[in-house]
Order: C-alpha cells, then sequence, then structure tokens
C-alpha cells in the first residue's frame, strides 16, 4: 500500500490529474485496497490521503463517477476502526456530506448516505454535532423519498441523531415522526428494523410524540396495532424486540395513550421482551431486552406481578449473573466480557424494578442463590456504571423489613454503601443512589443503624447536607431524619451538634420543598419527649420558634405546614418547653386560624397541637385552658363539632374532654 501511495509516483499524477478516467483509475485502485483491509486503512490516513479525498470530492469539476468512487473509498475508510472514522470527522467531513445532500446529483445521494451512517455508526456521540448544522435533519428527512436503499440509510442516521428531548424535538418539528410511521407501515422489510428503532428513540420519555404515534391511522391500523403485530414469533427476532421497546417506550412515556393494563402492552410486549431475554438470542439483544424490561416494569405494581411470574424470568436474570466469557480469542474475549458487564448491569435492573413494591417479589429474588455475592462484588470492584445498577438494586431490596434484619445485616451492606457515599471521586448518580440506600438501612428496625452510627454514619450525612446536589443534600438530611426517629438522646445530641444549628436553620430555607419537609421531619424526630424540654432549653428554643413562624408565614403547601405544626404539638407535649407557645400570642394565634382551615389535615394537626396544650395532667393545664378559652379556642372546637371528617371529629372530641 505504501508502494501504491506514497512511492509510487503514477498513483500521485493520476489522482491529481484533471483527465477523468485516469482520476477515476486511480481512486479506483484505491477504493480496491482499503476495502476490508484495516491496516490499508491506517496507511491511507497516515500518509495524508484523507485532505485530498475530501477536496477532490468537493470538486465539481472532477465529475459525478469520480465522486462517486471517492465516496465509496470514504464510506469504506468509516467502516474501519473507530480511529480512522475520526481522522475523517477531525477532517470536517460532517460539513462536506450535509453539503453534499443539498446540492449534490442525484446518483451521489446514496454513497454520501452511506458513507455518514458508517461514521455515526462508529462515532455516536459525534451525532449532536451534525444536529447543530440547521440543514442537516430537514436533508436528511427529505432524502427518503422511496429508494429503499436511502430511506434504510436516512432513517439509521435520524436514529442514532435522536439522542436526547432536544433532539426529539427537532426531528419531530421536521416531519421525522410522520416518515418513521409511513415506513413501519410500508411493509418493506428491510425498511422495518431502522424504522423500529427511530420510533423508539423518538417515544422514550417524550409523552407528546408518544400520544401523536398512539393516535396515528396508517393503513386503516393504528401505530400500536402495527408494533403488535411485529412482536408475533414469525418476525425476525430483532424486529420482535424493536417493536417490543417501541410500545414500552409509549407507556413510560407517560401520554396516557397506553395504559399499563393494555392487552398490547401485558400479553405482547412483556412476554416479548422476555422471550428476547432468553438464552437463543445474540448477547447484545439479551441485554437490550432485560434493560427495557426494567424499564417498563419499573413504577407499575401490576406489571411487576405479571413480569415476575412469566417464563422464569428471575432465573433467566440469575443466568445473566453467571454468565462468563466462552472463547479465548483476544478481540472475541474482551467483547465477551464487556457483554458480561451489560448482563450484570441488566439483571440488577430488572431485580431493581420487580422488587421495588411486593414484598413476595423481593423474598424471590433475595433467595437467588449467589446475589449478595454479586452485588457486594459488583459495589467493591466494579465500574461505575455497574455499581450504579448494583446500589439501584439493593435500594429497591433495602424496602422489606425482612431482608434488612437478614441477608443485608449477614453481608454488611452498609459498610461498602457508606464508603461509596463517603467518596468524593464517585459520580453524583452514585453518591445519590448510595445514600438512598443508606436512608432505608437507618430506619428504626434496620440492624445496620447501630454500626452506621458507631463508624461516623453521623459525620458523613451532615457532610451530605452541605452537598451543591439538591438530590445528596435530600438523601443527606432524610437519612438524619430516619437516624433521629426513636433514638437515644445520646445520638439525638450527636447530630444536633454536628450539623449545627446554622445548617439546620439554612436548610429549613432551601428552595427545594422536598428538602424543607425533611429538614422539618428531622426537627419533629429531634423534639420529641423525652428530649424536647432539653433541645428547647438549650438556646435552640427562640431559633426553633422562628422558623416555624417563617414556615407557617411562608406559601408553603399543605403538607409542609403540617410539618410544622406537628412540631409546634412536640413542643407542646413537653413539660417546660409548653411555655415557648403559650408565651407567643402570635402562635397561639396562628394555632386558631389553622384550626378552621379549608385543609382538613392542617384543622388536625393545629387541634393535636391544642390538645397538648391543654391536657390537664400536666402541672399548669388549668390556666392554660383558661387563657385558651378567653382567646376563643373552645368556642372554635365546639364549632369543630359538625365537621363530617371522622379523624378530626375524633381528635375535636378528645380535646374537649380535657377542657370538660
Amino acid at each position: 500500500m505504501l508502494e501504491a501511495v506514497e512511492g509510487n509516483r503514477q498513483f500521485l499524477d493520476n489522482f491529481f490529474s484533471d483527465d477523468g478516467d485516469k482520476c477515476f483509475g486511480a481512486i479506483e485502485r484505491l477504493r480496491n485496497l482499503v476495502i476490508g483491509s484495516n491496516r490499508t486503512k491506517t496507511h491511507v490516513v497516515e500518509c495524508g490521503m484523507v485532505p485530498h479525498l475530501l477536496r477532490r470530492v468537493a470538486d465539481p469539476t472532477v465529475g459525478t463517477r469520480v465522486q462517486v468512487e471517492i465516496l465509496v473509498t470514504l464510506g469504506s475508510l468509516a467502516k474501519g476502526t473507530r480511529e480512522h472514522a475520526l481522522a475523517l470527522v477531525d477532517a470536517n467531513i460532517l460539513p462536506l456530506l450535509v453539503e453534499g445532500l443539498r446540492s449534490a446529483a442525484p446518483e451521489l445521494r446514496t454513497p454520501l448516505l452511506r458513507c455518514l451512517r458508517s461514521l455515526l455508526l462508529q462515532l455516536p456521540e459525534r451525532a449532536d454535532e451534525l444536529c447543530r448544522d440547521p440543514a442537516a435533519v430537514p436533508l436528511l428527512t427529505q432524502s427518503v423519498t422511496g429508494a429503499v436503499v436511502d430511506d434504510e440509510c436516512a432513517t439509521t442516521i435520524l436514529a442514532i441523531l435522536c439522542q436526547s428531548s432536544r433532539h426529539q424535538e427537532l426531528l419531530a418539528a421536521n416531519g421525522v415522526v410522520e416518515v418513521s410511521a409511513a415506513l413501519l407501515a410500508s411493509g418493506t422489510a428491510c425498511l422495518r428494523l431502522p424504522s423500529l428503532r427511530l420510533l423508539a428513540s423518538l417515544c422514550y420519555r417524550s409523552p407528546a410524540i408518544s400520544d401523536r404515534l398512539a393516535h396515528c391511522t396508517l393503513s386503516g391500523r393504528t401505530v400500536p396495532d402495527l408494533l403488535t403485530v411485529l412482536t408475533s414469533r414469525d418476525q425476525p427476532s430483532a424486529v420482535q424486540l424493536e417493536a417490543a421497546r417501541c410500545l414500552s417506550y409509549m407507556h413510560r412515556a407517560g401520554a396516557g395513550a397506553l395504559p399499563a393494563t393494555d392487552p398490547r402492552l401485558v400479553y405482547r410486549a412483556l412476554p416479548c421482551l422476555v422471550r428476547m431475554c432468553g438464552p437463543f438470542q445474540p448477547l447484545e439483544d439479551r441485554v437490550l431486552a432485560a434493560d427495557t424490561l426494567g424499564y417498563l416494569t419499573e413504577v407499575d405494581l401490576d406489571l411487576q406481578r405479571i413480569c415476575s411470574i412469566t417464563d422464569h424470568v428471575t432465573t433467566t436474570m440469575r443466568e445473566y449473573l453467571r454468565y462468563q466469557p466462552t472463547t479465548s480469542h483476544p478481540k472475541t474475549c474482551s467483547h465477551q466480557r464487556r457483554m458480561a458487564v451489560e448482563m450484570k448491569k441488566a439483571a440488577f435492573r430488572v431485580y431493581a424494578s420487580l422488587g421495588s413494591n411486593d414484598e413476595e417479589i423481593r423474598k424471590r429474588i433475595i433467595e437467588t442463590p449467589g446475589l449478595m455475592a454479586d452485588l457486594l462484588a459488583a459495589l467493591e470492584d466494579g465500574g461505575e456504571s455497574l455499581q450504579l445498577a448494583a446500589l439501584r438494586c439493593l435500594l429497591s431490596l433495602s424496602r422489606s423489613v425482612q431482608t434488612l434484619r437478614t441477608a443485608l445485616q449477614d453481608h454488611v451492606v452498609w459498610e461498602q454503601v457508606m464508603n461509596l457515599a463517603r467518596h468524593k471521586k464517585s459520580s453524583p448518580d452514585v453518591r445519590v443512589a448510595a445514600s438512598s440506600t443508606l436512608c432505608n438501612l437507618l430506619l428504626e428496625f434496620s440492624p445496620s443503624k447501630e454500626p452506621l452510627v458507631q463508624h461516623g454514619g453521623v459525620d458523613l450525612l451532615c457532610e451530605l447536607t452541605r452537598s451543591d446536589d439538591p438530590a445528596i443534600r435530600l438523601n443527606g438530611i432524610w437519612a438524619l431524619m430516619n437516624m433521629a426517629y426513636q433514638a437515644d438522646h445520646k445520638i439525638k445530641r450527636l447530630i444536633l451538634r454536628r450539623l449545627g444549628t446554622n445548617e439546620l436553620f439554612r436548610l429549613l430555607s432551601d428552595p427545594s420543598t422536598a428538602i424543607l419537609m425533611k429538614t422539618l421531619g428531622l426537627l419533629r424526630n429531634l423534639l420529641t419527649k423525652p428530649h424536647v424540654d432539653q433541645f428547647m432549653d438549650d438556646s435552640h428554643g427562640p431559633q426553633v420558634m422562628q422558623a416555624i413562624v417563617l414556615t407557617l408565614e411562608s406559601d408553603h403547601p399543605a403538607e409542609v405546614k403540617e410539618q410544622a405544626i406537628c412540631i409546634l404539638a412536640n413542643i407542646a407535649d413537653g413539660s417546660k418547653s409548653k411555655e415557648f407557645i403559650m408565651g407567643n400570642e402570635d402562635v397561639l394565634k396562628k394555632l386558631m386560624n389553622y384550626m378552621m382551615h379549608s385543609s382538613v389535615r392542617l384543622r388536625v394537626a393545629a387541634v393535636f397541637a391544642v390538645n397538648n396544650l391543654v391536657w390537664r395532667c400536666d402541672d399548669g393545664s388549668r390556666e392554660r385552658q383558661a387563657r385558651l378559652r378567653r382567646m376563643g379556642v373552645y368556642k372554635l372546637l365546639q364549632q369543630l363539632q359538625h365537621t363530617e371528617d371522622a379523624a378530626l371529629y375524633e381528635r375535636v372530641k378528645s380535646v374537649l374532654q380535657q377542657f370538660n
């Protein structure tokens, strides 16, 4: 090859010749040399031929025949290694190809599209670069003209371009949704797979596009009906899988067009995905099927229950975890090792989805032989994506009381989870998943709670509350709230000392409603009998009351204000701390206002706080009752007796008995 390109002067003279036949002959020879030989392609790239090829193909004077031959050669280079494709992109081939689609002769369109497809299949991450060219998507859409080869190339390219919601909107604005649906209904076999992949990319988490497709009718049939037919066993496996993916994505997009009870989803898409997980499918398809199955069943309990008893799916996922490379060939073995990791990730995702709501399913999953060892190995030695999949599986399993007390405790899971949450080098997603799992490990009935506290859990969680990531902050304060629930005085004081009152009250002003709720929950769990008097007396009382007043006066949802009033109820339950309320007429008037609020839950909470203030077994109850009578609280309680809400009625009845 070096002789043909570098050392052969005749070749170079012919390549740059104005004689069309000589130039064509040189390009033809080069094309024949590079086809099927990555070594030769490397030589062509290294000797600097790529820029010359791009300049020649952009020159209209060389003639269409030469341009076609150069495009075929460039397409062959693009099919080589990733490095060959990068060399072409770095030489700015993408703008040249887009410009070629705009102005090229019809006979150039096919080699242009083929070259572009080969490039993007090698370098899908460069798709956004192409989308930034405003002409690219319209030209590609216009390239779908009925010529099968061109349609297949253009559809494949558009599917690769559709990588985010922004790309979905761009493609939809250029009519790609209707084009892809029409291609699916055309019945052309070789167009089914690329059109299905494009439809799946368009539907993924897009309610608007999913709804459009769900109500789109072609040849008298809706798109979901067409997709359902393609999940049949008489279709190629890849077509079945992609059709099931489309139906799954349309359901999960949340448009309401394909509910979880739809027979096309329950009896066709779901069983098809389980079938595609079987051992006789290609590894890539098995991974994609399991990943889609996990996504489909992630939120709906009925789908989880149906899936868990379909074709021994939990046993199949165990086989995923046991998969090992079956060849010693270096290249093939490397690919199979990568696929082994992908299969583990997919299995963990399916287990996480199936076990997210049902205790019986979780029990069957946790009994999978070797599962806990696989999870711990993934947390310790796996890459970031495998760690994330394992953590999400653990998060799902940790919702079980039995699992918390047995398997997770026996395998000292808390230690690995704590390490991943602590390391700032871990990705934000990993730290979020790890800190979410810590929230469950710190529940009252979890035996992991005590060792977590003993090994610096309080310091770690306080550090998480200071994170810039709102999700990590939320999990940090949530875990502290769980840790403080029914904890002894020593743990509560440790939490308050390590967190600091300044940080606590800073969290109460966090813009996130979820963080505010959990911070109020932490405060509520700290201020309980028999510790409320001491905490309120340790110079925290005025700050706590100020925070509650600000919360009640701010424009927060009812559930936030309910939490604040419940804290007042806890303060009213103390022996001495009651005076922080009784000595604050503004707070008493607020309680009276919330007793008549339109929200029943706020009325119940306010009445409960009053109940603790007037409890007759407490010292000074007679004086407190007399003052509240004078303020009109007793009359408000009498009015509330006429409520139709049973819970509020019982609460009011109890308080009136204290007065009487």
